[in-house]
């Protein structure tokens, strides 16, 4: 448990997105999106405040970032992951865009630190398939090493 409150520290590495979204009446909002930040709202709702989320987004994403711990930071000259959404009454027609953008997060020394003292982490790739299955070998070792020195990044 992590010592300053006796609140697990949780990890999630996932993907953030930005959520362009119209309604069925043609009002567009736009606001995050992705399992990192939908997992950090679930574990707040639960009274858990200390959770980080490692994932990789553009300085775009900055401005719907606000009010999440984000990891390792922005990337510069990248957009970030993003979905238009348009509700019909036929149902959700679903565009993705900056795919390339969703890619595994750069595991840093710091997070790899965090990672390691993490009381619990969550590993949640909705990305597409191709962008998440690269980090899942480092992911594992980073948490099954926990206890040994990480390599240097």
């Amino acid at each position: 448990m992590s010592e300053r409150n006796n609140a697990p520290s949780i990890v999630v590495i996932g993907s953030v997105c930005i959520d362009t979204n119209t309604t069925e009446k043609g009002e567009t909002y736009i606001g995050w999106g992705g399992t990192g930040p939908y997992s950090a709202l679930a574990a707040r709702k639960l009274g858990v405040g200390n959770v980080t989320i490692a994932a990789s987004y553009g300085p775009d994403f900055t401005e719907y970032g606000k009010g999440f711990n984000l990891m390792p930071g922005p990337i510069e000259g990248v957009q970030t992951l993003a979905y238009t959404n348009v509700t019909t009454r036929a149902g959700r027609i679903q565009t993705c865009h900056n795919a390339e953008a969703a890619g595994p997060p750069k595991f840093t020394k710091r997070l790899r630190k965090l990672i390691k003292r993490a009381d619990i982490l969550v590993v949640a790739p909705l990305v597409p398939v191709s962008a998440a299955t690269p980090a899942c070998p480092e992911i594992m070792f980073t948490a099954a090493r926990a206890d040994e020195t990480m390599p240097a990044s």
